[in-house]
């Protein structure tokens, strides 16, 4: 970085050389500025050779007030990227500013039509919403519909017997007539033919009731037993379903009142211990949290404050790095809209995750990978009417992290539990943050408390 001197009204001049591949990528760079103080400049992605980039209030002082910081940014004629010292360790180092994770949607912010973009003037950032992916799935034009074909009967039909047969009655004739005390001729045995008549008739009748009371049973069984025995079959099944359906409800109403109970309980048990850590963050007494302009210890309580737009502004706890834990902190909106909890954190690598909370009731759960903000991703995200939308309003947050999946609480009321499926990150520092697109924020914090798990 070359200095090349003051302009008007404390403005202070420098020129900054990156490589071709930095300028279209884009990157970040820490200044070392002639009275000793560092800051740390987004290059944005498709940065050309003479650009300027105008930060207000970090020039050189005149008649009480900071001009203007005025970067031009030149290109190196070789592909090589120079080496930069980081920034020392210690609770006085200054806070970074990194690019905010994608923006609210414009009806969370009446006038907020459009991204910002880089330009001479400023130094907000290019946002880009990440992009989620999905599949479509589409009926085949030729499919057929299911259908059950219906089947088809015959009525029924009894056949009726055949008439009986019969013999006429003989009628006597003069020549058998004989006057009284006279002897008739000698009485006769039936013929063969009358014999065999008779059987035939008694087998007829034999057959022709076995086939009524055949046809009579039929007649019962499709006319009056079957349908019955249907409709009793009917109703049974309409009862064993009935009790099915409810106690499948019962058993869904129990599940979803157990899925809500078990992490409700698990707040309590863990809630209940003695804690690793307890701050009432109403001073720096242990000397662990981040303390410069951004991030004060002011009127009993720890503010994080943010007064560029566009950027979200960080404090943290560097105490030491944690994995599986509990955090727990009140945090009240003092101005702007979001506050939130960056946690697993490895800030000079620009690695985290970060838990956003909007005024309007949204939270966000988004995952940095470094520093380049077209590589944030967005895990997770709603709208819950458990947090308290008023400003000076205190909301009580926490956050079980254990492996890839972590429990949102607010003020004692579970919320939901989100998870990153790639477990990306397992350990790391805890810190607040305040953020706005809009105007200045900031976010006052309260009785921070941690434990492990």
């Amino acid at each position: 970085m070359a200095v090349n001197g003051q302009g008007e009204q404390g403005d202070l001049r420098v020129t900054l050389t990156v490589s071709q591949r930095e300028a279209m990528e884009g990157t970040t760079r820490l200044l070392y500025l002639p009275d000793g103080r560092t800051l740390n400049v987004i290059i944005p992605p498709g940065t050309q050779s003479g650009q300027v980039i105008r930060i207000d209030g970090h020039g050189l002082p005149v008649n009480g007030q900071l001009g203007a910081l005025l970067i031009t940014v030149t290109l190196a004629q070789t592909e090589q990227t120079g080496s930069q010292m980081s920034p020392m360790d210690g609770s006085d180092a200054p806070t970074a500013f990194h690019a905010p994770p994608p923006p609210v949607s414009p009806q969370m912010y009446p006038g907020y039509s459009q991204y910002p973009n880089y330009n001479q003037s400023g130094t907000s950032v290019d946002y880009q919403t990440p992009k989620n992916g999905g599949q479509t799935v589409q009926s085949g034009a030729n499919a057929t519909p299911d259908y059950y074909t219906p089947v088809s009967s015959t009525p029924l039909s009894t056949p009726l017997p055949a008439s009986l047969p019969s013999t006429p009655l003989a009628t006597p004739s003069s020549s058998s007539y004989y006057a009284p005390g006279q002897l008739g001729p000698a009485a006769r045995p039936p013929s063969r033919n009358a014999r065999g008549s008779r059987s035939v008739m008694t087998v007829s009748v034999i057959i022709g009731l076995v086939v009524l009371l055949a046809a009579s049973g039929l007649i019962y069984y499709a006319g009056f037993y079957l349908p019955d025995q249907r409709h009793k079959t009917s109703v049974q099944q309409t009862t064993v379903v009935q009790d099915t359906a409810i106690a499948q409800a019962n058993s869904t109403g129990t599940a979803q009142a157990s899925a809500t109970a078990y992490p409700q309980t698990r707040y309590s048990q863990i809630t209940d211990q003695q804690p690793a850590f307890s701050y009432s963050l109403s001073s720096n007494t242990a000397n662990t949290w981040d303390e410069n302009a951004h991030c004060l210890f002011t009127n009993g309580s720890y503010h994080a404050i943010e007064e560029q737009t566009g950027y979200f502004f960080y404090c943290m706890n560097n105490a030491q790095k944690y994995g599986n834990f509990a955090f727990q902190v009140k945090m009240t909106f003092l101005r702007g809209g979001l506050g939130g909890i960056m946690f697993r954190a490895d800030v000079q690598n620009s690695k985290y995750y970060l838990l956003r909370f909007d005024r309007s009731g949204r939270y966000d759960l988004f995952l940095y990978v470094d520093s380049n903000v077209q590589h944030v991703k967005k895990l997770a995200g709603d709208v819950t009417d458990a947090l308290s939308q008023s400003l000076n309003q205190p909301n009580l947050i926490t956050l079980i992290v254990q492996g890839n999946t972590f429990a949102l609480y607010i003020n004692s009321q579970y919320v939901v539990t989100l998870t990153d499926p790639n477990s990306t990150f397992s350990s790391g520092n805890i810190g607040v943050t305040a953020e706005d697109y809009t105007d200045a924020a900031e976010i006052s914090y309260q009785q921070a408390k941690l434990w492990k798990l």
